[in-house]
């Protein structure tokens, strides 16, 4: 493991020598220290902590950026958003002037956008056509011709992705539910194990005056305890896959507090369901043959 002082010495290092190769070549020395901060770290920072990094003051870094031979003033920093389900980001974009897009740049990035959103209270359909009407008296078309342009609402992807997610649900359900019958059987086949095993301990309680409540009880306990422990575990390895995902990747999975509690009531129930017949078995058994049964 290496040295937190030495990390920190080799760092600022770097940091200052890019800034004295920036000078000699004649360029602003806070612009090499910049770049080799970049460049050690790898991180995306705002202009404050920038400064803060750096030991200089907020006035000593230019706010400006050079866009196709053009000087643009920053006049803000969006926060970090990461990557989509698609894997679309908005961390890479600049935002410019519209209007200066159009004079410089044209439709050679494929057309233009404008995106609205609408204001609380108003619904999605008096949005298209208050939008609609603005384009057409902006375009200045007649009431004869059909519209110009195109209108999309982002519900049409966010359907299409209900659709996907629908499915990708559905076939959750059937593997989930083939698991839920598996396991099912799995425990019952233990406890029907457990009852044959301990066929003679049934006797000895039942001629001790154990009735026949307290061995479906006894049984049906054990039954729900182990499936407990199997859904516990499950939601355990669950919690650490998603830990894993979000640390390697920007897409982000949580597990409700009520799924949770589902999960834990399933398996309490699949337990109580998968060990009533060899608990039922275990408190039919006549205590005289049980304990004749391993003699």
């Amino acid at each position: 493991m290496s040295d937190p002082k030495t990390y920190d010495a080799v760092r600022a290092d770097f940091i200052e020598k890019s800034g004295l190769i920036s000078q000699a070549e004649g360029l602003p020395r806070i612009a090499g220290r910049v770049f080799g901060m970049l460049i050690f770290d790898g991180d995306m920072i705002s202009f404050g902590e920038l400064a803060t990094r750096l030991q200089v003051s907020r006035a000593s870094i230019s706010t400006s950026i050079r866009i196709l031979g053009r000087d643009f003033q920053v006049i803000g920093v969006l926060e970090r958003e990461g990557s989509s389900l698609v894997g679309e980001t908005h961390d890479a974009r600049v935002l410019v002037p519209a209007r200066w897009v159009v004079a410089n740049v044209g439709d050679e990035m494929g057309g233009s956008a404008i995106q609205v959103r609408a204001a609380s209270g108003t619904t999605v359909a008096e949005l298209k056509e208050n939008v609609r009407l603005v384009m057409r008296k902006i375009r200045r078309q007649p009431p004869s011709e059909d519209d110009s342009f195109a209108l999309n609402e982002s519900s049409t992807l966010s359907s299409g992705l209900d659709q996907m997610f629908g499915v990708i649900g559905l076939a959750g359900t059937v593997i989930g539910g083939f698991s839920i019958l598996v396991g099912g059987f799995g425990i019952a086949n233990i406890m029907f194990v457990s009852v044959r095993e301990r066929t003679g301990q049934i006797g000895v309680q039942k001629a001790l005056g154990a009735t026949r409540g307290f061995i479906l009880a006894q049984f049906l306990l054990e039954s729900v305890l182990l499936s407990l422990v199997g859904g516990i575990i499950g939601l355990t390895f669950a919690g650490i896959l998603i830990a894993v995902g979000a640390a390697v990747s920007d897409f982000e999975l949580a597990v409700s507090f009520q799924n949770i509690v589902t999960g834990i009531g399933l398996s309490a129930l699949i337990g109580l369901i998968a060990g009533y017949a060899p608990a039922e078995m275990a408190a039919r058994l006549d205590p005289v043959e049980a304990i004749r049964f391993n003699q």
